[in-house]
């Protein structure tokens, strides 16, 4: 294990050691953020993510969603009757942030393998708390993450704090032009896989969690083609991913996203209402729907219109 964590910590890629890993284990044995990704594998990896189809059935396992607060090895059904998982989560500032998975046939003792599965475990923790650029850089995502939920909830925030999470976003401008999309899923999934598959999707954007729905701000200057990008884009996605979504207006101010959030909601509300068969809805198509829903809040409609117009209704409804 010394030979290993020298390795580690000279190369800085636990891809280096995962081979060797393997070989010393006799299993196969991986590493997955918690967006699904493969960030190393004892096998050559053929893909970087997880396929859709084997997320789609983890998300649903109820058991999946609580095992990210376990601590130490534990053990997790496999998909095959012949093997079985040894787990590691790696948590980094105390929040998690990867787990560590060895696939073992269940017909062996586990005691051996379990010692060895913690060991790495603990060396891998010791690493990306300290030592790797990808948790600096994860760290930094959600700083700007939390300055989005800020602004997104209506919470005032410093512009000096804001503009240097801007500037650390990678040139990002408080003027710049932001769309703000509040998506609704049908059935229940892991919303932050999902998350990450629209930073994916649609470039200059970063999500936030709230209230059971995702929003995506999109920086839409980053590129001449990120609006044209997204609006191709969003049809195929929402239909693939069984949600619907509330598109707010275009804005030229970074500080003003709880406006657009607002409008995002009420496209959203509004035209489920109108138009429940449609995938999304734009702010820009239900404008008079929300000034007369706002208008009508407190009063009836009828309390509304002029004098005039109330008596030419009663001369309407009298007329033989």
């Amino acid at each position: 294990m010394t030979e290993i964590r020298e390795t580690l910590f000279q190369t800085c890629n636990p891809q280096r050691i995962f081979p060797f890993c393997g070989a010393f284990l006799h299993f196969n044995i991986g590493l997955f953020d918690d967006d699904y990704n493969v960030l190393a594998s004892s096998v050559v990896p053929r893909m970087k993510r997880l396929p859709l189809d084997q997320i789609t059935s983890l998300t649903q396992e109820e058991e999946f969603q609580h095992v990210k607060e376990l601590s130490g090895v534990f053990e997790y059904a496999s998909a095959f009757p012949d093997t079985v998982n040894l787990c590691y989560n790696i948590f980094v500032g105390g929040s998690y942030f990867a787990r560590l998975v060895a696939t073992c046939p269940a017909n062996i003792s586990l005691s051996g393998p379990s010692a060895l599965v913690e060991e790495l475990g603990e060396l891998l923790t010791d690493f990306y708390e300290h030592r790797c650029p990808e948790v600096l850089k994860h760290t930094v995502n959600e700083e700007f993450r939390r300055v989005l939920t800020m602004l997104l909830t209506g919470t005032h925030i410093d512009s000096a704090v804001g503009n240097r999470v801007l500037e650390q976003r990678g040139g990002w401008k408080a003027d710049h032009s932001y769309l703000v999309v509040c998506f609704e899923f049908q059935i229940p999934v892991s919303l932050d896989y999902y998350c990450a598959q629209m930073e994916q999707q649609f470039s200059g954007s970063s999500t936030v969690l709230l209230d059971q729905c995702i929003y995506c701000v999109i920086n839409l200057s980053v590129s001449e083609t990120a609006e044209q990008d997204f609006w191709s884009r969003i049809p195929v996605f929402l239909r693939e991913c069984l949600c619907k979504a509330g598109i707010g207006s275009i804005c030229d101010d970074f500080y003003r996203l709880y406006d657009c959030r607002l409008e995002a909601d009420a496209a959203l509300r509004l035209g489920k209402q109108r138009q429940e068969s449609f995938w999304y809805y734009r702010f820009s198509d239900y404008i008079m729907d929300y000034i007369v829903e706002a208008a009508t809040e407190r009063l009836p409609a009828g309390d509304l219109c002029h004098p005039a117009v109330r008596k030419l209704k009663q001369k309407v409804c009298t007329c033989p």
